[in-house]
C-alpha cells in the first residue's frame, strides 16, 4: 500500500509489476492513521479468512474513516491486463460525485458560500450538480458557480447512508472490483 497522487509513470510501473491486488491512497496530505482500520480489516477478511476483495469491499469501506480524507485506487491483474478502479466517498453537499467543494468562493472570497439546499440525497449520484455562491454584497449577488459532471458509466454501491456513499470509478459491469 502506498500514498501518492496517480501519474502515468506510476501506471507504467504497475503494468510492469502485474500486481494481484494493489491499493494506493490519493490524498495530497495523506494521514496513515486513517488507513489503519482499512488495512487491518483487509488483512483479516482477505488474507486470514481467504475472502475476495469484491465480497468484502462494502465492509472495508463502511468501517473505515477514509471517507472524507482520501480516495482509494485499486489495481489488479486480470489475465495479462492491469485494471484500475478509483473509490471515492461522495456526499451531495460535501463532496458531490467524490469531488471536494471549495471552501472559499474564488470570486467574492466568501467562506463556505455554496448554496446546497437544492441538492438531493447522496443516492442520486447520476445527476450533474451545480452549486451557486450565496453571497450578497454591496454589488449584488455573487455569480460564481461550481459544476460537477456525472461520468456516463458511473457504478456505485451505497455503503453509508445518509452520511454519504462510496463510488467506484473506472470499472465496467464485468470487471472485478
Amino acid at each position: 500500500m502506498l500514498s501518492t497522487v496517480y501519474s502515468d509513470s506510476m501506471q507504467t510501473n504497475i503494468n510492469r509489476l502485474k500486481p494481484a491486488s494493489l491499493f494506493a491512497f490519493n490524498a495530497c496530505a495523506f494521514h496513515p492513521i486513517y488507513a489503519a482500520t482499512f488495512v487491518l480489516d483487509f488483512f483479516h477478511y482477505v488474507i486470514v479468512d481467504g475472502r475476495t476483495f469484491n465480497s468484502v469491499a462494502g465492509l472495508l469501506f463502511s468501517s473505515s474513516p477514509l471517507s472524507r480524507h482520501t480516495g482509494v485506487l485499486h489495481f489488479w491483474t486480470h489475465g495479462s491486463v492491469v485494471k484500475r478502479c478509483t473509490f471515492k466517498w461522495a456526499h451531495s453537499c460535501i463532496q458531490p460525485l467524490g469531488e471536494s467543494v471549495l471552501y472559499q468562493c474564488p470570486t467574492c472570497y466568501c467562506i463556505q458560500a455554496w448554496d446546497q439546499r437544492s441538492l438531493g440525497p447522496s443516492s442520486k449520484l447520476r445527476q450533474d450538480v451545480t452549486m451557486r455562491c450565496k453571497y450578497v454584497g454591496e454589488q449584488g449577488q455573487c455569480t460564481q458557480e461550481l459544476h460537477f459532471t456525472s461520468p456516463p458509466n458511473l457504478l456505485f454501491k451505497t455503503l453509508k447512508q445518509p452520511e454519504g456513499v462510496w463510488v467506484a470509478f473506472g470499472v465496467g459491469k464485468t470487471d472485478f472490483l
